[in-house]
C-alpha cells in the first residue's frame, strides 16, 4: 500500500507543476531600462574605461575616436578613412 501512496504523491506533485499558476498573457519580466537608457549606460562606461587607460577623444568629421595621442589619432582616422 505504500508504494501506491507514493504512486499518487508523485502524481499529485507532477500535476502541481505542470499547473505552473500563471495566465501565460502577461509577460513575468519587465525590463527596468529602454534601449535608450542602456546604450547612454554603456557609451559612459566606454567613457570612463578609456580614459582610465589614458586614453584621450579626438573627433572628426562629427565621428569620435580614442588614442593616446594626436598623432595616433590622426593614423587611425585615416586607416577609417575618416580624414
Amino acid at each position: 500500500m505504500s508504494k501506491m501512496k507514493a504512486m499518487i504523491g508523485m502524481a499529485a506533485m507532477m500535476a502541481a507543476m505542470a499547473y505552473g499558476g500563471t495566465s501565460g498573457t502577461t509577460p513575468a519580466y519587465e525590463p527596468k531600462e529602454t534601449d535608450e537608457e542602456r546604450k547612454a549606460r554603456f557609451a559612459k562606461a566606454e567613457a570612463e574605461s578609456n580614459k582610465e587607460k589614458g586614453l584621450k577623444e579626438f573627433f572628426y568629421n562629427g565621428k569620435s575616436l580614442w588614442a593616446l595621442n594626436q598623432k595616433s589619432a590622426d593614423k587611425k582616422a585615416k586607416k577609417q578613412g575618416w580624414v
